[in-house]
Order: C-alpha cells, then sequence, then structure tokens
C-alpha cells in the first residue's frame, strides 16, 4: 500500500503539473488504462491521483463513464471569484492586523515583481506572479485554513486563466496596467484592516471583469484549446 500512495502521488503531481500547464486541455478525456501506461503504474494509483485531483476541482469523474478535465464556464469563473472576494477580504484583513514590517516589506516587492512580469511573453509568467503575491497574503494573514483555502482557489485560477490564454477562438491576452495591486497593498501595509478587505474585494472583482471580458460566452473547452 505504501509503494502504490507513492505512485500515486508521484501520477498525481504529473497529472496536476500537465493541468495546470494546459497540456491537458480543459475538456479532455482521461482514459485510466491510456493514463497507467503513459504514467508506468497500473489502475489503482491511476484511480487515486484523479480522486485527487477531482477533490481539487480539476478533474470530473462520472461514474461508469470514466473522467475529462474539467471545462470552465462563465458561471464557474463568477463562482470562484466571488469565492476568492470573500476569502481575500479576509486574509487582507488578517495580514493588516498580523503581519510584521519584514513580511510588509516582501508584499511591495512581489507587487513590484508582478509589474516587472507584465513584459514577459508568457502569459504563465505574469500568472503565477500573481499568484505568488495573493499566496503570501494568505499564508502570512497566521491563518492555516484560510491559507489552505486561498492555495486551492489559486490553483484553479490558475487553470482557468492559462485555458483562456491558450484558447485559439481568443484574442491577444488581456493588457495588464503597472499598479493594478497598489491599491490593495498600500492598505495592507499602512495596517488599515477595514481598507485592506474593501481593497482586496474590489481587486477581485476587477479580475472578475476582465476575465469574462476576454472569456466571452464561451465555455473553456478541450474544443477551443
Amino acid at each position: 500500500m505504501n509503494e502504490s500512495r507513492t505512485v500515486a502521488d508521484r501520477v498525481y503531481g504529473e497529472m496536476r503539473d500537465k493541468i495546470l500547464s494546459g497540456e491537458l486541455g480543459a475538456g479532455m478525456r482521461l482514459v485510466q488504462r491510456k493514463l497507467a501506461i503513459e504514467h508506468g503504474a497500473s489502475i489503482i494509483p491511476i484511480s487515486e491521483a484523479l480522486r485527487r485531483l477531482e477533490s481539487e476541482g480539476l478533474v470530473i469523474c462520472h461514474a461508469g463513464l470514466g473522467a475529462q478535465v474539467k471545462t470552465w464556464t462563465p458561471d464557474d469563473v463568477t463562482g470562484i471569484h466571488l469565492l476568492r472576494e470573500f476569502l481575500e477580504g479576509a486574509t487582507s484583513r488578517l495580514f493588516a492586523e498580523k503581519a510584521s514590517p519584514a513580511e510588509c516589506l516582501t508584499l511591495k516587492e512581489l507587487g513590484q515583481r508582478y509589474d516587472e512580469c507584465l513584459a514577459e511573453e508568457d502569459p504563465m509568467v505574469m500568472i503565477r506572479a500573481d499568484i505568488d503575491l495573493h499566496l503570501y497574503i494568505a499564508k502570512h494573514s497566521k491563518s492555516p485554513t484560510l491559507a489552505q483555502f486561498a492555495e486551492n482557489l489559486c490553483t484553479i485560477t490558475i487553470t482557468m486563466k492559462n485555458a483562456l490564454w491558450r484558447s485559439k477562438k481568443q484574442g491577444p491576452r488581456p493588457r495588464r496596467e503597472p499598479g493594478i495591486h497598489d491599491a490593495l497593498i498600500a492598505a495592507i501595509t499602512t495596517r488599515d484592516p477595514d481598507a485592506a478587505e474593501q481593497a482586496a474585494r474590489a481587486h477581485a472583482r476587477e479580475a472578475l471583469d476582465v476575465f469574462l471580458c476576454h472569456m466571452g460566452s464561451e465555455a473553456l473547452s478541450a474544443e477551443s484549446i
């Protein structure tokens, strides 16, 4: 059993990386026998890996019909961003209340790094810099439970954004201006919990508007990747 779990961990990690990178596109079917051959594993660890990916919201398993990578609809995107709005409002409030001067300085540096990444050709560089900043706030809110929820939502956000930017039906990636995190960072680092929460929620709503604008009414599925 220990060996099986080790194989399942490896398969889970490999498949998760492929989903996050877009190599396994939204809507793509995941056939266990084929996956077993590709990963050099038996069906048992493949099944375990799929269940773990399903628990993270990255895969959908249909009883008797197999599994597929999650297809993202505008309603899915809206729901995830609404959750992020409440969650990031809470973690930003806690960060403003509890963060040390050194942690505030690091947050400012993460904001500067995001701005520098806007010039990169690979949109994933910008996406990961954005996620790093928000995860830093969550992890230093001093609430492990909230931090874990934030990490799960950020994982889903990476997948959705990568699917969008890789979609052939979409135009060029949206242009983002430097300083989009400035209001949030200023509110947090001036130790104003109310302003920090409001800024975080406003930032999440703006991110939703931008995403839906570039997504349009189409679901992000394998056919558009």
